[in-house]
């Protein structure tokens, strides 16, 4: 992925460090208040929500952290290194870009819980972690009921997908076949307006990363006009579903 990156836009970690996802160190980010803020929601409501286990144990890091053998204090700074990683970078990924790194937090946790002299407290703690973790599984059971049938056997993937995808986001799936039957391994089609394309099965050129001289012989638009620079190509294809249109000029390869 680094090596495609770098093909295709010159820079190895794209998007970051581009202006789709810039990184910084400005001032707001020395802010103490913007960095309580930042944390409190880091902890408590991220997008995709990480247990509040570890906004209980959090305080107890600096209360025993004096006890920490040296690989403890070394893992701690992982798990702060981690942090502020994730707080220096845009914050549009919710729980899931520090989602590597929660194993680390957890064995700080344990590590904590192996410290606590107090019977009472450490039993409080244990009973406290059972709880969070029947509900979280019970939370995330329900959560993804939905993906029963497909396991079972009972809906096929091309359903679920074609049922459960955001088109209005932005995801795109192929759900009547219609780019696997008309789009050749020679073709390549120039996409605008989609966000995600796990799915996308064809050659393509994303507008986020075509540069000038890249060629193409078809265009795809997704929740969007095709661009005013194209408005010369006939649509030959449109689905309601995906909310997705194919343009093309004559079949013929354009470069940009």
């Amino acid at each position: 992925w680094f090596i495609f990156s770098f093909i295709h836009t010159g820079n190895p970690v794209y998007p970051f460090f581009s202006s789709v996802y810039p990184v910084g160190l400005n001032g707001n980010i020395f802010n103490p208040i913007n960095f309580s803020k930042e944390m409190w929601i880091f902890f408590t409501n991220l997008a995709d929500p990480i247990s509040p286990i570890y906004l209980i144990f959090a305080p107890l890091v600096f209360i025993y952290f004096k006890k920490f053998s040296t690989s403890a204090k070394i893992i701690s700074a992982y798990c702060l290194m981690a942090i502020l990683v994730w707080y220096i970078t845009p914050r549009t990924g919710g729980g899931r870009f520090i989602l590597p790194y929660l194993p680390t937090f957890s064995i700080i946790s344990a590590i904590i819980l192996s410290k606590i002299k107090s019977r009472l407290i450490y039993n409080f703690l244990i009973i406290l972690i059972l709880l969070i973790s029947v509900s979280s599984i019970g939370y995330r059971g329900l959560a993804n009921a939905k993906y029963i049938p497909v396991v079972f056997g009972q809906q096929t993937r091309s359903e679920f997908l074609s049922n459960n995808l955001n088109f209005s986001f932005g995801d795109f799936y192929d759900t009547n076949g219609y780019f696997k039957n008309n789009i050749k391994k020679d073709d390549t089609v120039l996409l605008y307006g989609f966000h995600n394309l796990y799915y996308v099965n064809f050659p393509f050129i994303d507008s986020s990363w075509v540069k000038r001289g890249d060629q193409f012989n078809y265009i795809a638009v997704q929740n969007s006009e095709i661009p005013k620079r194209f408005s010369d190509w006939q649509l030959i294809y449109r689905n309601q579903k995906t909310k997705v249109d194919l343009y093309t000029k004559r079949g013929s390869k354009w470069a940009y």
